[in-house]
């Protein structure tokens, strides 16, 4: 049964400025502001709002798109680490470069200045209610001891209240974490019951923790975690078609990279141009993996690693990249061949990042569970690389681990789409590069 953390993670409780979570708030006076307004106050001068098919056809297109654009930034925001606005200009920019593409097609005259108003007005106003929501809005959750509930108390972005005592007034309550698998008394399971029939939600710690730090941690192979991890077997079907779709359509410019990488590799470093590795995969077969190469040769001195391992892990300030290399990486351009392995059903844009043998091999040797990663395809980008970076040890590899479990539990297309978002911006910045 899911606990009203499950798919509904914690941005949707707030104590201060509560006015600012308010869908009416959000939506209702959005509209006014960016869509109302613009049709009648146009280049400063008052105007006749809705006077003509072009002023009627711009106001019904940018409320499509400013509702849209709502909707996109509810489903992106309620992911961990989406605070502050940094997925606004896409989900507003998207649905009115969508609208205005629908326009052009129905060849319908529609008012570009209302139209453009609104976009930019739209754009300010979400921008100003996502800041003021970092800035002021913070959940207040009351914590019921017991069990796995200390580990909570560190995370930042919450008001944390442990209660001592059990409150008579349930209306004072903003929401109750408990730990719903520890042992409670006779008395806390009241509480809770009565909680839940005053209309208090009750989260349980366990997806608290994941809903405020993106990682999902096993403790056990139970029934219930094992169809809890389990993926969208409809969704996947639908992502692999779409991801082979989208490397059809990125092949050209991935053939255009070969004319002009390729020379650049052989020049600087000689043969071969690409780096064929064999790594582990979907449901633990293994495959081989394409990138252009970015390294010579095996670093110097001795090392107590088998060479085979020693070989696949890639090190800060790696003496084997080569400075094309280090470019390329930066960029994330070597690993643009791997869409030979999504045409061949390989590998996805968005997923684990697939680990050589050898690794995979030692990782599953330490930690539990890891093998567990592989039930579904693995990506060229994925929410652990966008979060945490490149890793090596096996305590970053369980950090990794747990991020590779969040994805897994909840995978979805809004979960891609804010991935995929965070790996341009992890290319621009250069984090993680090795």
């Amino acid at each position: 049964m899911k606990t009203q953390a499950e798919g509904n993670f914690i941005g949707t409780v707030a104590h201060v400025h509560p006015l600012l979570s308010r869908v009416w708030f959000q939506l209702y006076c959005g509209l006014i502001f960016c869509v109302i307004m613009p049709a009648y106050v146009r280049l400063g001068e008052l105007i006749t709002p809705l006077s003509s098919a072009t002023a009627n056809n711009a106001a019904i297109g940018a409320a499509v798109a400013f509702t849209v654009g709502y909707y996109f930034i509810q489903q992106l925001g309620s992911f961990p680490g989406v605070r502050g606005g940094s997925h606004v200009l896409v989900s507003v920019t998207v649905p009115f470069a969508l609208v205005a593409i629908v326009l052009l097609l129905l060849r319908l005259e529609y008012s570009r200045v209302i139209f453009a108003t609104s976009f930019v007005v739209a754009l300010i106003w979400f921008l100003g209610v996502q800041l003021a929501l970092k800035r002021w809005v913070r959940p207040f959750l009351s914590v019921l001891p017991g069990g796995h509930t200390d580990e909570l108390y560190g995370l930042p972005g919450v008001y944390w209240h442990k209660l001592i005592g059990l409150p008579n007034d349930l209306n004072s309550l903003e929401a109750v974490v408990a730990d719903l698998r520890h042992d409670h008394s006779d008395e806390h399971l009241r509480f809770l019951t009565s909680c839940s029939l005053a209309g208090v939600p009750v989260y349980h710690s366990k997806q608290m923790y994941e809903s405020l730090t993106g990682r999902v941690q096993i403790e056990h192979m139970s029934e219930n975690s094992i169809g809890s991890l389990t993926p969208s077997l409809g969704y996947l079907k639908v992502k692999q078609v779409l991801d082979w779709l989208l490397a059809l359509l990125a092949l050209p410019l991935f053939l255009l990279l070969c004319v002009i990488v390729v020379p650049m590799i052989v020049v600087t470093s000689g043969w071969p141009a690409f780096y064929v590795q064999e790594r582990v995969g979907y449901r633990g077969k293994r495959f081989k993996v394409y990138k252009f190469r970015t390294m010579t040769h095996l670093p110097d001195g001795a090392s107590r690693l088998p060479p085979s391992r020693q070989d696949a892990i890639t090190r800060e300030r790696d003496n084997r990249v080569t400075a094309l290399g280090a470019l390329l990486r930066k960029c994330r351009i070597d690993e643009l061949p791997q869409i030979l392995n999504i045409l061949k059903g390989e590998m996805s844009w968005i997923g684990p990042r697939p680990e050589a043998v050898p690794l995979a091999e030692w990782y599953d040797g330490e930690l539990a569970f890891y093998a567990y990663r592989h039930v579904l395809r693995p990506g060229i980008s994925g929410w652990a690389q966008v979060n945490q970076g490149h890793v090596s040890s096996p305590a970053q590899v369980l950090d990794k681990l747990h991020y590779d479990f969040f994805y897994i539990k909840y995978c979805s297309p809004w979960l891609d789409l804010l991935i995929g978002l965070r790996t341009i911006k992890t290319v621009l910045g250069g984090f993680g590069a090795k």
